[in-house]
Parts: structure tokens; sequence; C-alpha cells
């Protein structure tokens, strides 16, 4: 029974480091079957996936601050709106909006560390995993970058779509939109 947890503990183990920190053939078949992962095995949608969750989990710790609700749903209308293009350009590959989203989601996980400190609150056990949970999303984001890079090494690089360029801005615009529908309704 022992020897078995202790192969399953390893086992795990080995996957997630595997994934994690990937060789380059790895890198390189990823960049080959790059339109055929799914969701949970692509690096870009992952690293996307894990920054709405952390996006979304400081909303709902935000939520106890003495704010009213109305003003907190234009926050989160505002800042859907604000992160939409970077999320979708990020999630259709391109390198510029993953680093800037990455660096953005860096210096953001600095700045909460650096509150708890300065604010003194926040136990070990928070802090902890919010650096955790921090490394896991930078590394997602920095593995997506490699494989964008891999992709371009190898010429499987698409072109620059107008398409994503405008349906990235139509949603940021429609997103303002209903933020300024919804302060003029609730003003």
């Amino acid at each position: 029974m022992k020897s078995q947890n202790a192969s399953f503990v390893l086992n795990l183990y080995n996957k997630i480091s595997t994934f994690m920190f990937p060789s380059k053939q790895r890198l390189k078949d990823m960049a080959q079957n790059y339109n055929n992962l799914t969701w949970y095995k692509s690096y870009r949608h992952l690293a996307v996936f894990f920054f709405i969750i952390s996006l979304i989990s400081g909303l709902i710790s935000n939520i106890y601050l003495e704010i009213a609700l109305s003003d907190y749903i234009y926050m989160f209308i505002f800042m859907i709106a604000i992160f939409f293009p970077f999320l979708y350009l990020s999630a259709k590959g391109w390198r510029l909006f993953l680093l800037i989203t990455a660096l953005y989601f860096i210096a953001d996980k600095i700045f909460t560390m650096w509150m708890f400190y300065e604010l003194d609150s926040g136990n070990l056990i928070s802090i902890f995993f919010s650096i955790l949970w921090g490394a896991v999303v930078a590394i997602m984001f920095i593995n997506a970058i490699r494989v964008e890079n891999q992709r371009s090494r190898l010429k499987l690089k698409a072109k620059w779509k107008l398409k994503d360029i405008m349906m990235a801005l139509s949603g940021f615009f429609i997103l303002i939109g209903l933020a300024m529908i919804s302060l003029v309704i609730m003003a």
C-alpha cells in the first residue's frame, strides 16, 4: 500500500514537472500540432484561463471592501473590457500580447506581495499560495511564448490577421459601451 502511494505521488510529480518544464522536443511537437491541441494541453489557452481565474479571484476577494455593489459591477465590467483584447490576442497566440499580459501579471503579483508586506495583512500561508499561483501562471506564459518562438523558427507562424485585431477592438468597445450604459443606469 505504501509503495503504491509513493509511486502515485512520483508519477504525479513526473507528469507535472514534464508539463511545467517541457523539453525542446516537446515544444517542437506542440508547435507542429498547434491547431490540433485541446485547450487544456495548450500553454497559451491555459495561461489565459489561469489569468482569468486570477482576475475573478481578485474581484471576489475585493467584494468584502466597503464598495457599493453598483460600483463593484461597474469596476468588474471595466476590468473585463480592458483585459479582453489582451486575453483574446494572447489566446490567438500573439507573442507581443502574451508578453504584455505576462509582465502585467508578474507586476501585479509583486505589487500584491508588497501590499501584504506594507499593510502587514495576510498570513504566511496566503502569501505562500499567492507566490505559488503566480509562479504557475508565469511559467504557463513563458512556455506559451516558447511554443510561439518555436513556431516562428519552424516557419509555422501565422500572419497577423485583421480579423483578430477587429474582434479584440470590437469586444473592447462593446464592453466599454456596456460599462457606460451601466454607469448611466445606476446613476
